[in-house]
């Protein structure tokens, strides 16, 4: 691929989804327009919370931190006491909504948050490399792909620059630091065409901002401070990445990505043959590929934690999910090293689904082995049920509601992939299946509930009462996200009235005059009951999952879309691909990088004291050699 040639060709804006639903045959009932109206305006109602409390103070601000760029709007809106919250430092919900106003048809929002999002510098505050990634990245690539605006894919690449030119870079491992101060990256072009990433007259600001974050990086590594990170924090970035190597031309973002994979695979097969008793760790390089991977690992060392569990829930879902995803997105591009990825994903839904080894779960502690992913879920017999339901568990008894993405991710797998998995020999039907009964199980724990919200975890032992160990509600998407893909996949009208029993709840028991509010207790239902959050993933993938759930199915089709981890809609590469040996014709404005107020005149403050100390060192001089003149 040379400078000026690229695989992928510039992506078109995307249809107005009220005139795609009224130019569709199926969709000429006036109850899913009505729906699909409804939830418009809950996306619409969510944004003007979260835009009048944390945005329009931050814009028409005139407080130093606004000015100097010291603090960013805040992340996620709280309801209650009309504040914000900081966590990321980057002003998450803004860059998480983009894509779904946009779908939305809500044009005039859009276009403000984009114009606001292209003002903003880079964080002061250290920030959460794998969130940062999958929201503010995630964020801006999911606009460019639904709206074409090239504005986004600018910014995008000076933020994927700055994250391998800190958080990985400062690494001395392949796998990327927890946290980090992200800085401008000047001076480099990622092709012939573009221009330099930050003004020249900001040079000065992009120099003493590089410098702060060395200092941070320094006194981090100096403390042996974030040494640890979760398997979806240092394995999540392959969507992402990816995407933005074949849209730019650049394969090291890829590559960054890729080798984190090959790492991890590599360690995992050195441990579990190291586990089974072979202490120099031969056979690592057998070039079987490893399924289910450590939880914790050390990105100082490159090692899995020692007693660290495995399972496909919290702390690890986005790295399997990529797995499977990123060969969706890539094909017909998919090079060796995703096909790997491929195998690995088949390898996972074995090992927790299909087989019951205990190789499975081996080579890191004893303690792993007993602990390990249970086989096929928990089993609950419900009062009045005729038949046993199905739950995505972990351990063997722990139902957690983030696992309830994993029924769309099988079928997703299954839908693309079908020629190529096979799970121990298990059939397709089987498969399917499996995912639509975890699916029920997700909702069942719904329905049993006053609010009929979803707790956010459950204990199901056989021959013991369903406890509810967390019965907070979240305002999560996962079950959403399944309902999603299922419908898309089945086209069976009840995966529709799932999904608008949620909402309706949603709209009883969880929004408030600004956005919407978590839920403490799902089985209460009191106004103290509510929790002052909204998370930035509300309006990201809750919201957005449950408006194309009711658009049409060619609306962000799955045949032409991958969602990323944080539900932002990316074009498969087989729609964009650059058939021709003609240069991509890229309709590009000047985008320049912003640089936090405060080291411009940090900088230039400097350059002012450096002149006038060396005036007045000169100055003494002058008036000597002045003086012998005139002698």
């Amino acid at each position: 691929m040379t400078a000026n040639q690229c695989a992928i060709q510039p992506v078109t804006p995307f249809p107005k989804i009220l005139d795609s639903i009224r130019d569709d045959p199926e969709q000429q009932q006036q109850q899913q327009l009505t729906r699909v109206l409804s939830i418009q305006s809950a996306i619409r109602h969510a944004w003007a919370g979260y835009q009048r409390t944390i945005l329009d103070p931050y814009h028409h601000s005139l407080s130093p931190s606004s000015f100097l760029g010291t603090f960013l709007p805040a992340d996620d809106l709280e309801p209650l006491t009309r504040t914000g919250k900081r966590w990321l430092h980057s002003a998450a919900t803004l860059f998480d909504s983009l894509d779904t106003l946009y779908l939305a048809g809500l044009y005039e929002e859009f276009e403000e948050a984009v114009n606001l999002v292209l003002s903003l510098p880079l964080p002061l505050h250290p920030t959460k490399t794998f969130e940062y990634s999958i929201r503010v990245l995630g964020g801006l690539l999911g606009g460019y792909s639904v709206s074409g605006d090239e504005r986004l894919l600018e910014y995008a690449e000076f933020v994927t620059e700055s994250l391998l030119d800190g958080a990985f870079r400062s690494s001395p491992t392949v796998l990327p630091r927890m946290f980090d101060v992200l800085a401008p990256v000047y001076g480099k072009r990622v092709d012939v065409q573009r221009k330099r990433f930050v003004r020249w007259v900001d040079w000065g600001g992009a120099w003493m901002h590089r410098m702060y974050a060395a200092l941070y990086r320094y006194g981090r590594d100096w403390m042996r401070q974030h040494e640890m990170n979760s398997l979806a924090g240092v394995g999540s970035f392959a969507l992402e990445f990816s995407y933005m190597s074949y849209l730019t031309g650049d394969g090291r973002y890829k590559k960054a990505s890729d080798d984190i994979f090959e790492w991890l695979q590599l360690q995992m097969a050195k441990s579990r043959s190291m586990g089974r008793g072979n202490r120099d760790g031969d056979g690592m390089n057998d070039g079987n590929v490893q399924g289910l991977i450590a939880k914790e690992w050390n990105v100082t060392t490159g090692r899995p934690f020692v007693g660290s569990m495995v399972g496909l829930g919290s702390g690890s879902d986005s790295y399997y999910e990529y797995l499977i995803k990123g060969a969706i997105l890539l094909q017909p591009l998919v090079e060796e090293v995703d096909v790997k990825k491929l195998e690995s994903y088949v390898k996972v839904m074995e090992e927790s689904f299909f087989t019951f080894e205990d190789s499975a779960a081996s080579g890191l502690s004893r303690r792993l082995e007993e602990k390990r992913v249970d086989a096929s879920s928990g089993h609950e017999k419900l009062p009045g049920a005729i038949a046993i339901t199905t739950y995505p568990v972990q351990y063997g008894y722990e139902y957690d509601h983030l696992l309830c993405y994993v029924p769309g991710m099988m079928l997703l797998g299954e839908n693309f992939y079908r020629e190529r998995i096979q799970y121990h020999g298990t059939s397709n039907r089987v498969i399917a299946e499996l995912g639509m009964n975890l699916t029920q199980g997700c909702r069942n724990t719904y329905a049993q509930t006053m609010t009929h919200l979803g707790p956010e975890r459950m204990e199901l032992r056989k021959g013991k009462k369903t406890v509810i160990t967390n019965g907070g509600y979240y305002l999560r998407p996962e079950y959403v996200e399944s309902l999603f893909v299922l419908y898309r996949s089945t086209r069976d009208e009840k995966y529709r009235d799932m999904a608008w029993e949620v909402f309706e709840s949603l709209e009883k028991y969880c929004k408030y005059d600004l956005g919407y509010t978590s839920r403490r207790n799902v089985n209460s239902l009191t106004r103290q009951n509510r929790i002052n959050k909204m998370p930035s993933y509300f309006v990201a993938e809750t919201l957005k999952y449950l408006l194309l759930i009711f658009a049409p199915v060619d609306y962000v089709g799955l045949d032409e879309f991958v969602f990323t981890t944080e539900a932002h809609p990316l074009r498969q590469l087989h729609t964009m691909v650059n058939r021709s040996d003609s240069p991509c014709e890229r309709q590009t404005s000047v985008v320049h990088q912003p640089v936090a107020n405060i080291f411009v005149l940090s900088f230039y403050s400097l350059v002012i004291t450096l002149c006038y100390l060396v005036t007045k060192r000169l100055r003494p001089i002058s008036q000597k050699n002045q003086h012998k003149k005139r002698q």
